[in-house]
């Protein structure tokens, strides 16, 4: 059963900043998902449970008509539908890169992803790590930002993604790219360190994912993955309930429930935060899990999320307020049209 509350704004219209360009792709897409060239199916929660979900926005910070809920037994928030196989693939050749990186060149997309590599690095290092990886493999690596740093201090790299602009971009800067299906190309248990940067949360089924990328990695390897976190607080004021985004079907993991993740599929964690930035080693063969039954811990983390999400809301809905004063004073003195 779903459940609306009057403790979350029913969003019916884009909550972030749109381009026209943007603007326009939103149209195309509600238009296409109105006369079926689009088609969505319900999301069910990973951890399998049926029981009450609330909606936190009736659509995605983009103005895209899909509902984002919150798993009351879990806690995960999540896309309410998810677009069928068939669409999924249309959305992303057709439509992703026009709505999320309409106003971002390759050449600042490749910069931010140095960032997060050159983080990753330290981490590696300040773990005593670093020096055991000769290998390594990105899966959804977009320009190779990630794996430059990497590659600048000797290690052998490769990454594979789809979208053909971002690999050649990176394949003139040297990194070993490919438009391949990561699954299919990398052979099991090969690969001292994988990675998976702001990939898992696309997944329409993460758990799945999780579990086929980990079986990449050596028995001894190590794994890197980054999704986004509920309670990671960058420094621009972030607001969850207007960050939605239909692309991401998992929108927000949290800390708590990774951990209780990795640890059902018997890894090592070396290195966990806030943000779901995660360092784990592979201690044995990784088996498949078809769903993850919540326990006593993750309910009351279900809960707790509910209550932030409500004083985030109500957070929001002040700065809304003010927003809306300014402009109504900035129009009554003729300041803006």
């Amino acid at each position: 059963m779903i459940v609306f509350s009057k403790d979350f704004p029913i969003f019916d219209e884009a909550q972030w900043p749109l381009s026209y360009v943007q603007t326009n792709v939103v149209s195309q897409i509600n238009a296409a998902l109105k006369d079926g060239s689009l088609n969505t199916r319900k999301n069910t929660c990973v951890c399998g449970s049926h029981k009450d979900t609330f909606v936190i926005s009736g659509c995605d910070r983009y103005g895209m008509n899909i509902p984002q809920v919150l798993c009351r037994e879990c806690g995960l928030v999540r896309s309410g539908l998810v677009f069928t196989d068939e669409s999924n693939d249309l959305f992303y050749q057709k439509y992703y890169r026009k709505l999320y990186n309409a106003n971002e060149s390759v050449e600042q997309y490749f910069k931010k992803q140095c960032n997060r590599g050159e983080h990753f690095v330290e981490l590696l290092s300040n773990l005593q790590i670093l020096d055991k990886i000769e290998t390594v493999a990105e899966i959804g690596c977009g320009s190779g930002g990630v794996l430059f740093p990497l590659f600048k201090i000797g290690k052998n790299v490769r990454g594979y993604d789809y979208d053909e602009s971002f690999l050649e971009y990176g394949k003139i800067k040297g990194l070993n790219l490919y438009q391949e299906d990561f699954y299919r190309s990398v052979e099991n248990n090969s690969i001292d360190l994988v990675i998976a940067s702001h990939v898992v949360e696309h997944f329409t089924n993460p758990l799945d994912g999780i579990v086929r990328i980990l079986q990449k990695a050596k028995v001894g390897g190590y794994f890197v993955m980054e999704v986004p976190g509920l309670y990671w607080f960058p420094p621009s004021g972030f607001n969850p309930l207007t960050n939605f985004q239909n692309a991401h079907v998992i929108q927000y993991f949290y800390k708590d429930y990774l951990e209780f993740l990795f640890q059902t599929l018997g890894v090592e964690i070396l290195y966990g935060d806030e943000r779901c930035t995660f360092i784990c080693r592979i201690v044995s063969p990784i088996n498949n899990i078809d769903e993850l039954a919540p326990n006593d811990k993750l309910r009351v983390c279900a809960m707790k999320n509910l209550d932030y999400l409500k004083r985030r809301r109500k957070e929001l809905s002040r700065r809304v307020k003010l927003k809306t004063k300014i402009h109504r004073w900035l129009r009554k003195n003729n300041l803006v049209r």
